[in-house]
């Protein structure tokens, strides 16, 4: 394997780590603020430019939707970083 591809693997671990600490971390916050966590805007694409979509304050969408969302993206990433955590390991590359 060139030293390129290892270099890639391992950015790309890096990367997909600080995303999930950044899903566990917004997760330990809604978990903390409960029913004070609400979600006032979303920002989304669909095929295009990203879109905003401004919700009422009184109608808002509870955090555990959100936290859910984060939690069962969270698992991909895990499996991902495992998958290049022991592709690294084989390579004798430690994190």
């Amino acid at each position: 394997m060139k030293y390129v591809e290892i270099e890639q693997k391992v950015q790309s671990y890096r990367w997909l780590d600080g995303i999930a600490k950044e899903y566990r971390a917004m997760i330990n916050r809604i978990n903390a603020e409960q029913d004070y966590f609400k979600v006032e805007k979303i920002a989304y694409t669909a095929r295009g430019d990203m879109q905003y979509l401004d919700l009422n304050c009184h109608r808002t969408i509870p955090g555990h939707y959100i936290s859910d969302g984060l939690k069962e993206a969270l698992t991909g990433i895990d499996e991902e970083l495992k998958q290049l955590k022991a592709e690294l390991k084989e390579m004798n590359i430690e994190l």
